[in-house]
């Protein structure tokens, strides 16, 4: 339920689908509660959400903190996000302006998770399990 939310704010933004299911899967996996309270906070705030919801960005960069494959994810699309990032603070009226700049941080974030669960695949063929 969580990660379709978060996959239609992502598609709704220009009306055009993302292709994104396997990045959206992992980061809702991980940081699934802090995503939706945060954008949950921005759909309700839409005048002043960099302000109102300071303190919910904040718990969704610490998710990514802790989690390996968020953090890889950052480390792959650094510059990625933080053109999106720029971008938002740039627009706060009209985050539609940014959606060039996310739709690149998506698609890095989406080569990168695919490069994660392919390497999680072959050490758990490896290994004998089959979890991610």
């Amino acid at each position: 339920m969580e990660a379709a939310i978060f996959e239609t704010t992502c598609t709704d933004i220009d009306g055009t689908s993302t292709k994104m299911e396997a990045v959206i899967t992992l980061v809702m996996k991980y940081c699934g509660t802090e995503l939706e309270l945060y954008g949950k906070c921005v759909s309700e705030h839409p005048k002043d959400w960099q302000t109102a919801c300071a303190e919910l960005k904040e718990a969704a960069a610490n998710c990514s903190d802790h989690h390996p494959v968020v953090r890889q994810i950052n480390r792959d699309c650094v510059a990625e996000f933080s053109n999106y990032d720029a971008c938002l603070k740039k627009n706060p009226e009209d985050v539609t302006v940014c959606v060039d700049q996310l739709h690149k941080f998506l698609q890095c974030a989406d080569s990168s998770a695919h490069r994660i669960q392919n390497a999680v695949l072959e050490k758990s063929e490896k290994d004998g399990s089959h979890s991610l």
